[in-house]
């Protein structure tokens, strides 16, 4: 079935993000406002919809590609506009059909600058559907280095504090770095088959773990080589301890729904980029290297959670669990298992959809109060739950499911990989336990304060309707795929079990 709606899924974004930006032009009367407002709900709805549509339409037991779109693109040198749907980008598809509609209608208020905050978020979300969808590697490089600059503008342009620029220059640098990376190690692969293909669906399966190639007379490892490179280019975008510094910056200096943008979108779509190509590509070596997986993927998890228990600032939190919750899903890939894998990639969606409800929860904040001081957000974070009953009901849903609650989504993706990684390794699920006790320590630590304990800031006010139609779909998702996730888990596991046999 070649129907073109992910090829329209993917374009209507980034005619909407071109429509905000040529809106800059003119004036800021209300009715262009209002107009280029609607336009930029509408392209984001519309992507996602088509994109529910497809997944809805799926076949959950085939294992190739759906819906495949295949056009000459650089013929010369076989680069094709080759793009497609499978079980391992469902779950990133959902969870950016969800995130980006409900982080512009967040920012619908925005004075000054909605139109090109609107605009990025649509750039953004285009290019990310780009990466996860894209079976050509020239066109996954294309996307993945599209995605940089956006990300970036949110935090140098809407940042907090003065040191925004400093920070967005910082996701430049290390972007741009690892787009370098990433392409060097797709050009290795193109060059070491022959005939020459960057086309995934031709060229996995693992032929290349015997390839070679020469550097200054040293004969070294295709697979080896190019396995690290893409490890190198995850951990410059994603924050893998102890390459996060620039996370970290991010973090300080930005707008709380800037860094929701990276925390529940960016970072799961990267990491499953690097799942896809690893396991696709050199299954072998991948599974050598599980070790270095593991370790990576324990020291984030207590970074992250120790981290939570000294933070106060929500976006500084928010930084924390995005680093926490890698190291738990580069455990599940580590475990090479069914269960763990599936895990592994059900957490993107999971925990993806529960930070961004903890960033939701940040920009409500925000909104109300405007401060950027620690000691001011701490005072002001008081006994919320008399006054806003409606928030409280939300962000312990939200708190919940990051520390996997029964009944909730993360519960799912949690169990999943505890259960597929203690076959392999007993030690890495007690350190896993640890990591998430900290979790639950910091998280209701702070939801106690914030909510139970002291006299409630005067004036505070509950969320009105505004807020409750954005964060509505992500309340209702986190209790949905929580109490009946067997839809995604069955798409998601033929495929994963197809790259696991590709290992063994």
């Amino acid at each position: 079935m070649n129907s073109y709606l992910i090829s329209l899924a993917i374009a209507v974004p980034f005619f909407g993000a071109l429509v905000q930006f040529g809106s800059l032009s003119l004036k800021n009367a209300p009715p262009v406002i209002s107009i280029s407002k609607w336009i930029s709900i509408f392209a984001s709805l519309l992507s996602s919809g088509v994109m529910l549509f497809l997944i809805t339409s799926m076949n959950p037991i085939d294992i190739q590609p759906q819906f495949v779109e295949v056009f000459p693109w650089i013929d010369t040198y076989a680069i094709k506009y080759e793009v497609g749907l499978d079980g391992l980008s469902t779950p990133i598809v959902l969870l950016l059909s969800i995130v980006f509609p409900v982080l512009i209608a967040a920012e619908w208020g925005r004075k000054p600058g909605g139109r090109g905050v609107h605009g990025i978020l649509l750039l953004l979300q285009g290019a990310l559907l780009g990466t996860i969808l894209s079976y050509d590697l020239f066109l996954t490089a294309f996307f993945w280095g599209l995605s940089i600059l956006p990300a970036a503008f949110l935090v140098g342009i809407w940042g907090q504090k003065e040191g925004r620029e400093a920070a967005a220059i910082k996701l430049i640098v290390t972007g741009a770095v690892s787009s370098a990376f990433f392409i060097a190690a797709l050009l290795i692969v193109y060059f070491a088959n022959d005939p020459h293909s960057f086309s995934l669906r031709e060229i996995m399966g693992g032929a290349l773990e015997a390839k070679s190639f020469q550097v200054l007379g040293h004969e070294l490892s295709v697979a080896r080589v190019c396995f690290g490179l893409l490890l190198a280019a995850l951990a410059l975008r994603a924050p893998i301890w102890p390459i996060s510094g620039w996370a970290f910056s991010a973090a300080k200096s930005a707008n709380p729904h800037a860094f929701t943008v990276y925390s529940s979108a960016v970072i799961p779509t990267v990491f499953v980029v690097f799942l896809r190509l690893t396991f696709s590509l050199f299954p072998e070596t991948t599974a050598a290297s599980s070790p270095i997986l593991l370790g990576a993927g324990i020291l984030n998890l207590l970074v992250g959670s120790m981290g939570a228990l000294g933070e106060r600032r929500l976006v500084s939190i928010l930084c924390q669990l995005s680093i926490a919750w890698l190291g738990f899903a580069l455990i599940g890939m580590s475990s090479l298992t069914s269960p763990g894998v599936v895990g592994a990639v059900y957490s993107t969606f999971a925990f993806g959809l529960s930070l961004c409800g903890f960033g939701l929860f940040s920009g409500v904040i925000w909104n109300r109060f405007k401060q950027n001081s620690e000691d001011e957000e701490e005072v002001v974070l008081r006994g919320l739950a008399s006054v806003a009953p409606k928030l409280s009901v939300f962000v312990v849903v939200v708190v919940a499911s990051l520390i996997s609650f029964p009944g909730l989504i993360g519960f799912v993706s949690g169990t999943l990989v505890l259960i597929g990684s203690y076959s392999i390794s007993p030690m890495s699920v007690m350190i896993a336990f640890i990591g998430m006790i900290c979790l639950v320590v910091a998280l209701f630590r702070r939801y106690r304060d914030w909510f139970l304990g002291g006299v409630p800031q005067a004036g505070f006010v509950d969320i009105g309707l505004h807020e409750s139609i954005y964060l509505l779909p992500v309340f209702v998702s986190l209790i949905a795929f929580g109490v009946y996730p067997k839809p995604m888990i069955d798409t998601i596991r033929p495929t994963i079990v197809a790259l696991l046999s590709l290992v063994k």
